[in-house]
């Protein structure tokens, strides 16, 4: 009879019966091969190893919060900018990396007035938000995704009027400050370090040149190794190289 137990405790080694200090080795290799398997398959959930403060670990998912965080425009901005502004970076970001498929679906969890169903976007497309919010997301390759917030809600500065002017739609990013510095070559052989920041649309570029240089919008042309960027496009998008230099066509004014 104890030889049957013993030949049924799964433990090996002969048949004999695993110590309790084996069992407990066993079940902690078990643990740690199922984990390695979630972080593989990017399961929601899946657990990671512990993270500081102040650190965000990839494999960590949080629910959707139900309100992105607030923010204020820096400058005038109605109902049509705003809409013009959102149109410009969804139609671009796929463009310049990840999946679109991924993009969509962000587009349309940011759109929807409706939590569940934004919630159900989200897991749907297998997204982890570490942070709880769309501004911080990832793929289940690991690739992250940043929607900015006047993308996710309106500023609490949002004008009355509502009348159109997409080619004012300058600086609608959140408190946003000019960190970076972006090398500009002129045709003129004049170098500018133009002041920007990465959510800026090559237009806001375009307006800041403008006012630095005096060198009208609608002259200017950008170039980064030999394609023209549109007006639309998002510059932290296109992953500029530290130190390079963007050309910029300056056309003459017409007489």
């Amino acid at each position: 009879m104890g030889n049957c137990l013993g030949g049924s405790s799964g433990g090996g080694g002969g048949g004999r019966p695993l110590s309790p200090q084996q069992q407990q080795l066993q079940q902690q290799r078990q643990q740690q091969q199922h984990q390695q398997h979630q972080m593989r398959q990017g399961i929601p959930g899946g657990r990671a190893p512990a993270a500081r403060q102040g650190e965000v670990v990839f494999g960590r998912n949080q629910p959707l919060e139900r309100q992105p965080p607030s923010w204020a425009a820096e400058v005038h901005v109605n109902r049509a900018m705003l809409a013009h502004k959102r149109e410009e970076f969804w139609s671009t970001a796929p463009e310049f990396g990840g999946q679109r498929e991924i993009w969509q679906a962000l587009k349309g969890a940011a759109e929807t007035s409706d939590h569940a169903l934004a919630q159900a976007i989200v897991d749907g497309a297998g997204i982890s938000l570490p942070l709880g919010q769309l501004t911080d997301a990832y793929d289940e390759r690991g690739y992250k995704y940043t929607v900015p917030l006047f993308c996710l809600s309106d500023p609490s500065n949002l004008a009355a009027d509502d009348q159109p002017d997409p080619a004012n739609a300058i600086a609608l990013d959140t408190q946003r400050t000019l960190d970076k510095t972006l090398r500009l070559r002129l045709s003129t052989m004049k170098d500018v370090k133009l002041p920007y920041n990465d959510q800026d649309t090559v237009l806001e570029l375009k307006h800041r040149l403008a006012a630095a240089e005096n060198i009208p919008v609608a002259s200017q042309r950008f170039f980064m190794s030999g394609k023209e960027f549109a007006d639309r496009t998002v510059i932290g998008l296109v992953s500029v190289p530290q130190g390079f230099v963007i050309q910029v066509l300056v056309r003459a004014a017409a007489p």
